[in-house]
C-alpha cells in the first residue's frame, strides 16, 4: 500500500474506523475501482431493474445532476456525451471515478496527497480528453 502525505508532504497514518466506515475505510487499487466502474455502467445501461433507479436524480444545479452515488454532466459544458463520475478522499489520499456509457469507457485516477486539485482535477482534464 502507498504511503499518504498530508498538504505540507508528511507521511500520514492510514484511516482506520469502524463509524461510517463504507465512506473511507475500503481499501482498494486502481483495477477495483475499474472493474466498480465497469460493472456500475453495465447496470446503468438496463432499461429496467437497478439500472433506472441509479440514474435517478436526487438533485439537480447546471451543469451538475446528482445521482445515486455519482455526479453526472455533459463534460461540465452541458454538451457532449453523459459522465457519471465520484471524488473522494481520505487523510492522505484522493480519487476520481468516472464511467461514459454512451462511450463505453471507465477513467479512475488515484494519488496519495490528501489535498486537491489533484485526483479530481486531473480526472476532469481526462473525461474532457475521452469523451471528445
Amino acid at each position: 500500500m502507498a504511503t499518504g502525505y498530508n498538504e505540507k508532504g508528511a507521511p500520514v497514518p492510514y484511516w482506520d474506523f469502524s463509524a461510517l466506515a463504507a465512506a473511507g475505510s475500503i481499501r482498494s487499487n486502481a483495477e477495483d475501482l475499474l472493474e466498480y466502474g465497469i460493472k456500475s455502467m453495465a447496470i446503468m445501461q438496463q432499461p429496467k431493474g437497478a439500472g433506472p433507479l441509479l440514474m435517478q436524480p436526487t438533485y439537480h444545479q447546471d451543469p451538475t445532476t446528482v445521482t445515486l452515488g455519482w455526479h453526472s454532466n455533459h463534460n461540465g459544458t452541458g454538451k457532449g456525451p453523459m459522465i457519471l463520475s465520484h471524488d473522494g478522499g481520505t487523510y492522505g489520499f484522493r480519487t476520481h471515478l468516472s464511467v461514459c456509457p454512451a462511450q463505453q469507457w471507465v477513467a479512475v485516477v488515484l494519488t496519495n496527497l490528501a489535498t486537491d486539485p489533484g485526483a479530481s482535477e486531473v480526472g476532469a482534464k481526462i473525461d474532457a480528453l475521452l469523451s471528445k
